[in-house]
């Protein structure tokens, strides 16, 4: 986890300088985990996930609810509401939703 914030945050530097990343880890079905870097104050607002083994910064999108991450170029939509999160990828050619993790859930550090 401390990796992923390192390298997100040098990756993102000017943008984050007047921001305060906030790190999240998530443990998902069987056993999964994904590491979340939020960083709040920027526009748009980005969750920096790590997924098989590569950074993907998603921009904040509308939501009717909860939080929406989404980047149509990378495919990747990661929703949360609360301390629950699910990671989707969308076919680009065909508009198809694929459910990649479910039932994710925030770690919280004691």
């Amino acid at each position: 986890m401390i990796r992923l914030i390192t390298v997100a945050t040098l990756a993102i530097a000017p943008a984050v300088a007047s921001a305060a990343p906030e790190p999240v880890t998530y443990e998902c079905e069987r056993g999964a985990r994904v590491p979340v870097l939020y960083v709040n104050g920027v526009d748009p607002t980005l969750a920096i996930l790590l997924v098989d083994g590569n950074l993907v910064a998603l921009p904040r999108t509308p939501a009717a609810s909860g939080s929406r991450y989404v980047d149509g170029e990378a495919g990747y939509l990661w929703y949360i509401k609360g301390d629950d999160a699910r990671l989707q990828w969308i076919d680009a050619e065909t508009g198809d939703v694929l459910s990649l993790l479910n039932e994710c859930r925030a770690i919280h550090q004691r």
